[in-house]
């Protein structure tokens, strides 16, 4: 059974939350870890991601590919969610790895993301990051990231 659609941000993290959904974050060989974040602004967001999954490639990073949709994101009033998809380039594959549901399209909702790829990726050494031409996408990327990195 899953929860209800929620009718806020506030009430999905408070599902999100609740020990009663724990379930749905389970998979085969493991489980989804989940963080609700705010950016400077005090938007709401939502990071999905199995840390034992991260944990194992995170070492071997270089690239990483990020993607935005908004056609399976939680149906949720007055928020115009969208999915970010974070893929790594694992041995020539890329493999999604991080899921963020980001409530805003600003610049503070990108930092913030960036800084959370960042904190799990500290061991990578990331030198290509492949996405959309976004802008306030591509300062937070180049802000977190710095010079160094290939912006693609």
């Amino acid at each position: 059974m899953f929860p209800p659609s929620p009718n806020s941000l506030m009430e999905m993290s408070l599902q999100i939350g609740d020990p009663r959904n724990a379930r749905l974050f389970f998979h085969e060989l493991g489980f989804l870890t989940s963080r609700i974040f705010r950016d400077d602004d005090e938007d709401m967001h939502f990071l999905f991601y199995d840390a034992d999954i991260v944990a194992k490639l995170v070492d071997d990073i270089s690239t990483i590919m990020l993607d935005f949709t908004y056609n399976v994101c939680p149906v949720v009033p007055n928020a115009n969610l969208q999915l970010r998809t974070v893929m790594c380039v694992y041995r020539g594959h890329a493999i999604p790895v991080l899921w963020f549901i980001i409530s805003r399209k600003t610049t503070n909702a990108y930092r913030k993301m960036c800084s959370l790829i960042r904190e799990l990726f500290a061991t990578s050494n990331i030198l290509m990051i492949v996405t959309d031409f976004e802008l306030p996408l591509r300062v937070a990327l180049r802000e977190t990231f710095g010079a160094t990195v290939y912006l693609i």
